[in-house]
C-alpha cells in the first residue's frame, strides 16, 4: 500500500504544482494521508470546492479543522481513496 499510496502523492502534488495559482502553498505530509494546502489571500477554500466538484476534485475546506477567521484559505486534500 505505500507504493500505491506514495505514487497517489506524487500525483497530487504534480497536479498542485501544474494548475494552482502563484502563491498556494502545501506541505508534503511526512505521515498519514493528505496533504495540507494554503491558497493565496482573496481565495476561499469552501468557495473553491463548489466549482472543482464538478470536476471531480474534492477535498475538505480548512473550516473543518480550523476556526472560522483562520480557515478559509486553508484545505486538506486526502490522496488515499480512488473512484
Amino acid at each position: 500500500m505505500r507504493k500505491v499510496y506514495t505514487s497517489r502523492l506524487v500525483a497530487l502534488d504534480e497536479a498542485l504544482r501544474k494548475h494552482m495559482p502563484e502563491g498556494a502553498r502545501w506541505t508534503k505530509p511526512e505521515g498519514g494521508m493528505c496533504l495540507w494546502l494554503e491558497l493565496p489571500p482573496g481565495f476561499d477554500a469552501s468557495e473553491l470546492l463548489i466549482h472543482v466538484k464538478e470536476r471531480g476534485v474534492l477535498f475538505c475546506a480548512g473550516t473543518v479543522f480550523l476556526r472560522a477567521s483562520a480557515a478559509a484559505e486553508h484545505a486538506a486534500a486526502g490522496f488515499c481513496q480512488s473512484r
